[in-house]
């Protein structure tokens, strides 16, 4: 059976420091918390098959963290 999981970013800079929201990133408390869920995602997900990506600055930051812990 074929599965779709969704994942969110975690928590981007305010939208207030003049960056567009295309380009805003990931805080580095949102990375921390992006990696943590990654590691947690691994144990429960052991071959996620593809992934694909909002072309937005934080979910690229999300999926290359994602990426990385899940050897894609």
């Amino acid at each position: 059976m074929k599965k779709l999981i969704f994942v969110r970013h975690a928590r981007a800079e305010d939208p207030t420091t003049g960056i567009t929201d295309f380009d805003r990133s990931l805080t580095a408390k949102g990375k921390v918390i992006s990696q943590q869920m990654a590691r947690r995602f691994r144990e429960k997900e052991n071959n996620p098959g593809l992934m694909i990506t909002s072309p937005a600055f934080r979910a690229i930051d999300t999926a290359f963290i994602f990426a990385n812990e899940l050897g894609l």
